[in-house]
């Protein structure tokens, strides 16, 4: 990664674990991973999907999407 890569990643990072509300899956923690060098980021688990899968369900069927 170069240095503006490390840079945007840790600013990510920053603003993740900064985001805190009910609408926003929650960041876990993050960690570089020794092996490959990757940067591992761990959310919480989205149980009903992602968004693009429950917009196209709400959409075929009609109907709105409740914002809580």
């Amino acid at each position: 990664m170069s240095d503006k890569d490390k840079f945007d990643a840790l600013n990510e990072v920053r603003l993740l674990y900064s985001v805190r509300s009910h609408n926003v899956i929650g960041f876990k923690e993050a960690f570089i991973d020794p092996d490959s060098g990757f940067l591992c980021i761990v959310m919480e688990l989205a149980d009903a999907g992602d968004l693009a899968k429950i917009l196209d369900k709400v959409q075929k069927n009609g109907g709105k999407m409740n914002e809580y």
